[in-house]
C-alpha cells in the first residue's frame, strides 16, 4: 500500500531554528525569544499553563517553550507581544511603518504564507497557524505550513468549488485570525508584496506548471502501490465530509 511520513512542527536547527528557552531565560535579552506559538482552535485542549487568549480573544498555544519548562514571566511575554501585535493592527496608524503592524512582523515569511494558503485553496489556511518569534529579533514570523488535509479542493463542507474563491473570504477561521488577515489586505504594502511573491513564484520558479508535474510524477511511482492500497483500504466512505475517489 501507500504510507506518508511526515515530521512534527518543532523547535529544532533542523525545522524551526529558534532559540530554545530555559526556565532561567527570564530576563533582558533572554526572555524575548524563541517562541513557537499557533493560533489554534483547539488551543482549550491544551495545558492551561500552555495557552493564552489574546486581548481579542485570540486563542494561542505555547508550542515551545514546552508547558513543563516554560515560565509565567515568559508566558506574559509572549502573550504581551501578541497583544501589541493586535493593538497595532487595530490602531488608526495601523499603516504606519513604524507605529503599524509592519514594524513587528516579518513582511516576507507572512506574504508567502498567505499565498500558499491562497494557491493550495486551504480553507484550514487560517483555522491552524504556526508563526515564531527569535531571541532578540522583534519580529513575528509566519509559518511553518501546516494542516492541507483538506486543502487542493478536497473540502466537501463548504459546497462550493474552493478552486474559484478566496480562502480570505471562505476559509475557516481560528478566532480572528481571519479577520487579522483581511485587515492587513486593505494595506496596499500588504498586497503588493504578496502580489510579488506570487508573480515570483508562478512565472519566474514556474510554481504551477512545476507542480503540476510533481503529481503527474507521483503518480507513476505509486501507480501500483495504489492499487494494493485501495484492495486492502477502499475509500468508500467519507471521512470528515471530505472527498473520496469514485
Amino acid at each position: 500500500g501507500c504510507y506518508q511520513l511526515c515530521d512534527q512542527i518543532e523547535v529544532d536547527e533542523n525545522r524551526v531554528n529558534i532559540t530554545e528557552m530555559e526556565p532561567e531565560d527570564i530576563s533582558g535579552d533572554a526572555i524575548t525569544g524563541g517562541y513557537l506559538i499557533e493560533i489554534d482552535a483547539y488551543a482549550n485542549e491544551e495545558p492551561e499553563h500552555s495557552m493564552f487568549k489574546s486581548s481579542k480573544g485570540i486563542p494561542v498555544t505555547i508550542k515551545s517553550p514546552d508547558d513543563d519548562v516554560i515560565t509565567d514571566r515568559q508566558r506574559e511575554y509572549i502573550r504581551n507581544f501578541v497583544n501589541d501585535f493586535e493593538t497595532r493592527l487595530y490602531s488608526d496608524d495601523y499603516k504606519d511603518s513604524v507605529k503599524g503592524y509592519r514594524h513587528i512582523i516579518d513582511s516576507m515569511t507572512l506574504a508567502s504564507w498567505f499565498v500558499a494558503n491562497e494557491y493550495t485553496a486551504n480553507p484550514d489556511g487560517y483555522y491552524s497557524t504556526y508563526a515564531y518569534k527569535n531571541r532578540g529579533d522583534d519580529r513575528l514570523y509566519w509559518g511553518p505550513m501546516w494542516d492541507y488535509d483538506i486543502a487542493f479542493n478536497n473540502c466537501h463542507r463548504l459546497d462550493m468549488d474552493m478552486s474559484e474563491k478566496l480562502m480570505l473570504n471562505e476559509g475557516y477561521s481560528s478566532g480572528k485570525m481571519k479577520e487579522y488577515v483581511q485587515r492587513m489586505y486593505t494595506d496596499e504594502w500588504f498586497r503588493n508584496i504578496a502580489g510579488r511573491i506570487w508573480h515570483k513564484a508562478a512565472y519566474r520558479d514556474c510554481i504551477v506548471e512545476n507542480t503540476l508535474a510533481y503529481v503527474d510524477s507521483m503518480a507513476r511511482v505509486i501507480d501500483q502501490s495504489q492499487a494494493l492500497n485501495f484492495q486492502k483500504w477502499p475509500l468508500d466512505t467519507r471521512v470528515y465530509d471530505e472527498l473520496v475517489l469514485f
